[in-house]
Formats: C-alpha cells, sequence, structure tokens
C-alpha cells in the first residue's frame, strides 16, 4: 500500500499541475471492455475467462510540442475485471458455473499524441503511452449449479499484497489508441496492456494482469 501511494500521490499531484499549462482541457466518456490474463505455473487460463463491459471517465489535459506532436495526461475512472463462465460433468453430477469481478481503477495515462491533418478541419491522431493506476473499490460475483441445484454470493474485493488479498491495488501498463478529431470533439478507441502482476501473495508462478479495450468520446473545454 505505501508503495502505490508513493507512486500514484505524486503523479496526481503532476496531473493538477499541468492543468495551469494546458492548452487544451476535455473530458472524456466511454464504455471499457476488460479482461484478465491468467498464468499459472506456466499454464494459460485465458480461455476460461471472457470480456467484461464497463465504463470510463475522466479529464484531460493536453499540452501542445509542435504543430501535429502534443503530450496528453489523464485522470480516468476505470472500470475493469472480467467474467466467467463454463460446466462440466463429474463423477455423475452436471454442474455449471459463473462469476464476474468489477474492479474500479483511478487510472493516470501519459500519451505522446500526433496529429495527422484531413478536410474540412478533421484531424486523425494517434497515442502511445504508459498508464500508472490504483485499485479504488471492487466487488466479486458467482453462481454455482449442482443437478439444478444453485447457490450464489457476491464479496467486496480486498486489496493488499498478502495471501488472504484478492488483487494487489497498484496496476501500470502502457496503452496504444486512434481516433479521430473534429474542432472540439474527439472520438477514440485504445488498448491498455497491463504490465503488473496484480496476484496477491508474491508468488512469480501465478500472474494476472489486465486488459482493457476502451472506445471513448471526448469534449475539449478550450
Amino acid at each position: 500500500m505505501k508503495t502505490c501511494r508513493w507512486l500514484v500521490i505524486p503523479v496526481i499531484l503532476l496531473f493538477f499541475t499541468s492543468f495551469t499549462f494546458a492548452q487544451k482541457i476535455g473530458v472524456k466518456i466511454g464504455a471499457s471492455l476488460a479482461d484478465i490474463s491468467y498464468v499459472s505455473e506456466g499454464e494459460n487460463f485465458n480461455d476460461d475467462l471472457k470480456i467484461r463491459a464497463g465504463f470510463h471517465a475522466g479529464l484531460l489535459a493536453e499540452m501542445p510540442l509542435s504543430e501535429k506532436l502534443a503530450v496528453e495526461l489523464g485522470l480516468i475512472i476505470n472500470q475493469k475485471g472480467y467474467r466467467m463462465s463454463g460446466s462440466e460433468e463429474e463423477d455423475g453430477y452436471n454442474y455449471s458455473y459463473s462469476g464476474s469481478a468489477s474492479v474500479i481503477y483511478a487510472d493516470i495515462p501519459l500519451n505522446i499524441k500526433a496529429y495527422f491533418e484531413l478536410e474540412n478541419d478533421m484531424k486523425v491522431f494517434a497515442t502511445v503511452g504508459p498508464y500508472v493506476g490504483a485499485g479504488v473499490l471492487g466487488n466479486s460475483k458467482y453462481k454455482i449449479t449442482v443437478d439444478g441445484e444453485s447457490e450464489s454470493d457476491s464479496e467486496k474485493l480486498v486489496f493488499g499484497s498478502d495471501e488472504d488479498s484478492d488483487f494487489k491495488r497498484l496496476d501500470y501498463g502502457v496503452g496504444v489508441g486512434v481516433g479521430v478529431a473534429m474542432e472540439k470533439l474527439q472520438f477514440g478507441i485504445n488498448y491498455n496492456y497491463g504490465l503488473a502482476n496484480i496476484a496477491p501473495g508474491g508468488d512469480a508462478d501465478n500472474k494476472f494482469s489486465n486488459r482493457v479495450i476502451g472506445i471513448s468520446l471526448s469534449y475539449f473545454l478550450k
């Protein structure tokens, strides 16, 4: 937790300081399609996990470097997580399961943004850069059915590094994106590839990493 605090708080302060120098300040909203890459002892379990739809919303500050290049800093509330479901037959019993986890992160992406001119005051742009984020809150749900008898439950997620936790709080990775800009409006698609192992317990053989596709609309106030 202390490591997360010392990394995230200075970046948040940098974000708000950047508003003083930003030429463009905007708001961003959109949909997120998230899942988790899960590898345990060299075995890939990604086929067991499915995409979970969510949302994201936040603020952007854009500072020009040249006529076609800019630095874009964001503070984005981003819903990540995953879904899972399946069914099996074992020892004469038929059972099925389903579950999901929803995790709200405060992400701070720092991107280099390149603009390319089109006709009629329209531009296309591409972005690339790192992000750092902190898990704020989350919950999980599951349902198990055995021969028609069902059991379900839900619980709040616990952030931490010990084995009793669900996920580590700190997340970081890299992102790429493309989009179209029309005056104050921008439409974009981006992909964030998590590099952090958010699995608790310090077991290097057990790795969870976030993967998120974002589809967003941004409106710049100035």
